[in-house]
C-alpha cells in the first residue's frame, strides 16, 4: 500500500513579498477599493497601531518651520505697533496674515491620525472623525489642488458618517511639481487599508465595492 505524503509548502516569491508586505491578495475579477500592488507605508508594518502627525511628510514639515517664526513675528510686530501708534490698514493686514500663519501652526500641532483595532481616528484643529474599520474603506479618498508657481498638492481625505464634509488626513499631505503628489497620497490611502487588512481589522469582503 502506497503512502502519499504532502509536498512541503512553497516558499513565497521574494518579489511578491517585497511588493506586498502585508501578505494579502485580492481575488481576480473582484471590484475592490484597493489594488493588489498596495504597499504598507514604512514604519507601521507589523504594528498593532500607529499615529501620524502633520509633519510626517516633508511638505508640512517645511510649512511648519517657515510659518511658526514668521507668523509669531508678524503678530508681535502688529501688537507692538498698535500699542505705540494706533491702528492702520497695513498693521491690520500684517496681523491678519500673521494670525493665519499661526492658525496653520496650531493646526499642525493639534492634528493627528490614529489607527488601532477600534478603527481610524482623525483630529485637526477644527475637525474630529472616528470611524470603525468596516466604514473606513468607503470613507477614505484623495483630493488634489493646484498651487503657486506650477506646484500641485494632494492628500488623503476622510468623510464622516453619512458622507458628511470631508476632512484632510494629517500626515498625508504632499506638494510637488508633478503628479507624484497625487500618486503618493493614493499610495498612503491604499497603504492604510493594506495595513488594516494585514492586521485582520479588515476582511476582503469589507474592501469589495
Amino acid at each position: 500500500m502506497k503512502r502519499w505524503s504532502e509536498s512541503p509548502p512553497t516558499a513565497p516569491d521574494p518579489a511578491i513579498a517585497a511588493a506586498n508586505p502585508a501578505g494579502y491578495s485580492i481575488p481576480p475579477g473582484t471590484y475592490a477599493r484597493i489594488g493588489p500592488a498596495a504597499v504598507v507605508p514604512d514604519g507601521i508594518l507589523g504594528r498593532e497601531s500607529f499615529t501620524w502627525r502633520f509633519w510626517r511628510t516633508p511638505s508640512w514639515l517645511l510649512t511648519f518651520i517657515l510659518c511658526a517664526p514668521v507668523g509669531a513675528a508678524m503678530l508681535l510686530g502688529t501688537v507692538m505697533g498698535l500699542i505705540e501708534g494706533g491702528a492702520c490698514w497695513w498693521m491690520l493686514l500684517t496681523g491678519g496674515v500673521g494670525l493665519l500663519l499661526c492658525a496653520t501652526v496650531l493646526n499642525a500641532l493639534a492634528g493627528r491620525t490614529r489607527a488601532d483595532a477600534d478603527g481610524l481616528a482623525v483630529r485637526t484643529l477644527f475637525t474630529r472623525r472616528r470611524l470603525p474599520w468596516r466604514e473606513v474603506p468607503g470613507a477614505l479618498g484623495t483630493r488634489a489642488w493646484a498651487g503657486a508657481r506650477g506646484t500641485t498638492g494632494a492628500c488623503v481625505t476622510i468623510s464622516g458618517p453619512g458622507g458628511r464634509r470631508q476632512a484632510d488626513v494629517p500626515g498625508t499631505t504632499r506638494v510637488g511639481f508633478s503628479n507624484r503628489a497625487l500618486e503618493r497620497a493614493q499610495a498612503d490611502r491604499d497603504g492604510i487599508l493594506a495595513w488594516a487588512l494585514g492586521q485582520g481589522y479588515l476582511t476582503h469582503a469589507d474592501l469589495r465595492l
